[in-house]
């Protein structure tokens, strides 16, 4: 399913900059979908945090940030279908982990309401 997501991660990180455009200048985002981090991402992490990377060797957010000026964290994680429960829980997950201020479940489908 990753691959299918794929395609949207330029057009929603490009959402996401131009919503934070109006907020600060001062901010990063990367896409994380492929588990790779840079260095950039990395010094943002205390070193007292960074054995988060252990458990995300396997799965990452789909898009990961800060906002330079407080190190705060945006997650983004997007699913091509119907959001689910475990989808919910596995943003919570991420955000958790980075001790992110800002979380973003996205989804190409309406959130259901019943």
């Amino acid at each position: 399913m990753k691959n299918d997501e794929k395609e949207y991660y330029p057009q929603i990180k490009a959402k996401l900059e131009e919503l934070l455009k109006t907020k600060t200048l001062n901010f990063y985002l990367e896409t994380t979908a492929n588990r790779k981090f840079t260095e950039k991402l990395k010094s943002e992490i205390p070193p007292q945090r960074d054995i988060i990377f252990n458990f995300l060797k396997k799965t990452a957010p789909d898009i990961t940030g800060f906002i330079k000026d407080s190190s705060d964290f945006v997650i983004i994680e997007f699913k091509k279908k119907r959001i689910k429960l475990d989808d919910i829980y596995q943003t919570k997950k991420y955000r958790e982990l980075f001790n992110a201020k800002f979380t973003f479940l996205i989804s190409s489908e309406p959130i259901p309401t019943a």
